[in-house]
């Protein structure tokens, strides 16, 4: 049975990476195509930038969203934030585009409302927009355009600031800025298209410059359930190819056929009720024993007795995090 969050696979991309300060700043900075969003962007200290609701892609399937928000503040302001930025990604072409910001905006301005009393000024919202469709989106609607206006009104009816970043048109050599953005950028662009197995290869190489960096296997995880969601690889073609990033070629294909199990344990666990908890304690000690090969007894036992299939799945994840059996052990207690 498939796993049910890679119904959602450009999501849980959009959600695993750009929640990341320096992955977003870096965006921002480099993606926007029209000079007056270059314009707006430079006015923002994108030193100052957080993520307000960071949910991670390890949560359960209604939490999953492309939609995220940050705040940050104008350059040379003292404010702790006076900037609010709402990023939505979008695969396909949306005529209420516009509504759809207009109602974030909205919502963001009742919370902030009831939490300050009134007493201080909504930030400055700006709505941010990545499109990545197998086509360019040549024109968004302007909110003029949705509304019926009478002759002689104001036009501009409902505006707000919409930077808006079409990456479906960009060859190879126009993604750039730190590897993993453009890795998940270019992965973005090229599966709608149904493209990205035969340049899989050639995507994956950038990372080689990051294979140093203590993250990489869990970048190289998040990266592989993507494929695996949206290509027709199969579980062994993805780790083979994978595995070509790291100088520890073995473990990395042995983490990614986990993965690969993992994501199908978990679609069959959720196939029947009464077998979660089973299928969850079969995921967490195969994870176990192919990462650590040797395996206390004490912590297989402790893990035979959860029963919970929420609590295994996050465990299932620190699995995959710890760099030694005794780190796992410490996230068991």
């Amino acid at each position: 049975m498939e796993h049910p969050e890679l119904h959602h696979p450009h999501d849980l991309l959009v959600r695993r990476f750009f929640p990341d300060p320096e992955l977003m700043a870096d965006f921002l900075q480099r993606y926007p195509q029209n000079p007056t969003d270059q314009q707006r962007i430079a006015l923002l200290d994108l030193t100052k930038l957080v993520c307000k609701d960071p949910v991670t892609v390890t949560d359960k399937l209604a939490e999953i969203r492309g939609d995220l928000r940050f705040s940050t503040l104008f350059k040379g302001s003292d404010c702790e934030a006076n900037v609010y930025l709402f990023f939505e990604h979008q695969s396909t072409k949306d005529a209420d585009l516009r509504v759809r910001g207009l109602e974030h905006i909205i919502e963001e301005y009742k919370k902030f409302r009831t939490t300050t009393k009134g007493r201080k000024k909504f930030p400055y919202p700006i709505f941010v927009v990545l499109h990545h469709g197998k086509t360019p989106w040549e024109h968004v609607p302007e909110m003029d355009e949705l509304i019926e206006i009478v002759p002689g009104m104001q036009t501009g009816l409902l505006q707000y600031m919409m930077i808006f970043i079409d990456i479906s048109p960009l060859t190879q050599d126009q993604f750039g800025g730190h590897p993993v953005l453009a890795v998940a950028l270019e992965m973005l662009q090229l599966a709608p298209k149904n493209e990205l197995a035969k340049h899989l290869d050639r995507v994956l190489e950038r990372l080689k410059a990051v294979n140093t960096d203590p993250r990489i296997y869990s970048w190289l995880l998040s990266f592989a359930q993507y494929v695996l969601a949206t290509t027709t690889l199969d579980k062994e073609q993805v780790a083979t190819t994978i595995s070509q990033v790291t100088t520890n070629k073995k473990e990395t294909y042995n983490m990614v056929m986990t993965t690969a199990e993992k994501l199908f344990y978990e679609g069959e666990a959720r196939g029947e009720a009464r077998g979660e908890a089973k299928a969850g304690r079969n995921m967490v000690l195969k994870a176990l024993h192919t990462k650590f090969r040797q395996v206390p007894k004490p912590i297989e036992q402790a893990v035979l007795a959860m029963s919970d299939p929420i609590a295994l799945e996050s465990l299932l994840e620190h699995v995959f995090y710890s760099e030694t059996i005794d780190e796992f052990a410490t996230a068991l207690q």
